[in-house]
């Protein structure tokens, strides 16, 4: 194995260990395989992008049958309309780091530029997250303490049906 390979191994362990996937590798010739490993690596990616679970408004949704006021509903509605456009332009962002992270991992493009990159990727994906939960920390101060508690139980069910 020389240089060249070692460092064709060392991106495909970062884009694995990216999309928490564990496989083995057994490399002989990165170059001649170079082009169905990046098939390989696009597969991975789609398919993270399609396991990830969406935020869907669905009519009704974790607040329905809660019995909100109408109050609480304009509350919640001003709430979620506040972050609309920002988590859209955050989406919107990430999807552009995913894509030139993707270019760059099929390129030769440096270990450094790779891992940078992929920190871009997951930084964004942390104030998504965060986003989110204020927006979801906004919505509990509205409701009561038992349709807090009715909300929660929501949440663990969706979970478990994600599972």
């Amino acid at each position: 194995m020389n240089f060249k390979s070692l460092g064709n191994a060392s991106i495909i362990s970062v884009v694995l260990v990216i999309f928490g996937s564990a496989v083995a590798l057994g490399i002989s010739n990165v170059e001649s395989s170079q082009n169905s490993q990046h098939q390989k690596y696009q597969q991975i990616i789609t398919q993270n992008q399609t396991n990830t679970p969406r935020k869907k408004s669905r009519r009704g949704g974790l607040l329905k049958d809660l019995n909100l006021t109408s109050e609480q509903r304009q509350k919640i509605k001003q709430i979620r309309q506040q972050s609309k456009n920002k988590i859209r332009q955050k989406r919107q962002s990430m999807r552009q780091a995913r894509n030139k992270l993707e270019q760059l991992i099929g390129s030769e493009a440096s270990q450094e530029q790779v891992r940078n990159q992929y920190n871009e990727l997951k930084k964004l994906r942390q104030e998504l997250t965060d986003m989110r939960f204020e927006n979801t920390f906004a919505i509990r101060e509205v409701l009561t303490l038992e349709q807090r508690q009715k909300f929660v139980r929501r949440m663990q069910q969706r979970r478990k049906q994600q599972k």
